[in-house]
């Protein structure tokens, strides 16, 4: 089958499914929370101002959806205990990372790369 027919054949296939069976569309299963609409709104905005300077289509970077869950994120970080029990997940992801324990943990590895 040429190209130009196996497209003709899966676009007569598209336009005989039936809408009604397909599922609802991420975005129109939930509404955003309260006060995430204008912090989506900003973002979509900024994100379209980067992509056009850098001649990129935004949505080849993000979704609507996932702009707006940044922004849903970002307004549950409004709230003081959100926000400290992510400050508190944030301080014990790094506590291993201070120069000192990333040192030991490289003359370890050279010490059992030598031994090798």
């Amino acid at each position: 089958m040429l190209p130009e027919q196996r497209a003709q054949d899966v676009d007569a296939r598209a336009q005989a499914t039936d809408q009604a069976k397909l599922p609802p569309v991420a975005d129109e299963q939930r509404p955003l929370p309260e006060g995430t609409a204008v912090i989506a709104d900003i973002l979509k905005l900024a994100l379209k101002v980067v992509c056009d300077a850098h001649g990129i289509a935004p949505r080849l970077v993000a979704s609507s959806s996932d702009i707006e869950a940044i922004a849903a994120a970002m307004r549950a970080m409004l709230d003081a205990t959100p926000r400290e029990q992510a400050s508190r997940h944030a301080i014990a992801a790094v506590a291993d990372l201070t120069p000192a324990a990333m040192a030991a943990r490289l003359v370890t590895l050279y010490e059992t790369l030598l031994r090798s």
